[in-house]
């Protein structure tokens, strides 16, 4: 029996259980199978953002680096563009941005809870520096020292924060007035991790 023909008897629910035991870029291929697969992958509820490789060309400088962030940033764009479910359990971003993306990672912080999400990552350090390129790489921290960390947006509603259970920040300003608004509204919140 083929596979087109087998999940045309199966109930939607059981497609997206099946979908949900996938990455995001193997849920997105599924929509090749058939229509009933075309956009299930929309719905998919952990949206994961990394990139190692792009990662590892800019921290050997192999690779431009501000055509590494704007590639992440539309690809991260892109996804949540495409998006429709209703919520999502995860969301995660790992890559080397800063304050200059601001403007885009805000709008996906703000996605995210309006998504009612349960867990979110930002881990926006830069790439680890072999040691071979660490001075040459402390001299060009130097010289764009403008280098600013990300500031989290100001949350305006704290209902939208209900559901969150734990929250990951690296490289992310946070004041301890939002620490504690987290801590307030977060009723669910069982982990809490803020790291420079």
């Amino acid at each position: 029996m083929s596979l087109k023909f087998a999940s045309a008897r199966l109930p939607y629910e059981i497609l997206l259980s099946i979908l949900w035991t996938l990455t995001l870029k193997e849920a997105a291929r599924t929509s090749l199978l058939s229509k009933r697969w075309k956009h299930l992958w929309r719905y998919y509820p952990v949206l994961k953002f990394k990139d190692s490789a792009a990662m590892k060309r800019m921290s050997d400088f192999t690779g431009p680096i501000v055509e590494g962030k704007s590639k992440f940033v539309a690809h991260v764009n892109h996804a949540l563009k495409q998006h429709i479910g209703l919520a999502i359990d995860e969301f995660s971003v790992v890559f080397d941005l800063d304050n200059s993306n601001k403007s885009h990672i805000d709008k996906w912080v703000l996605f995210a809870f309006e998504k009612h999400v349960k867990r979110i990552k930002l881990n926006l350090e830069p790439p680890w520096v072999p040691a071979k390129l660490l001075e040459w790489y402390n001299h060009l921290k130097m010289r764009f020292s403008e280098r600013v960390h990300y500031t989290l947006p100001c949350m305006k509603s704290s209902h939208n924060l209900a559901s969150l259970r734990s929250l990951c920040l690296r490289n992310v300003n946070i004041s301890s007035d939002e620490v504690q608004l987290f801590l307030q509204s977060c009723r669910l919140l069982k982990f809490l991790c803020v790291a420079s």
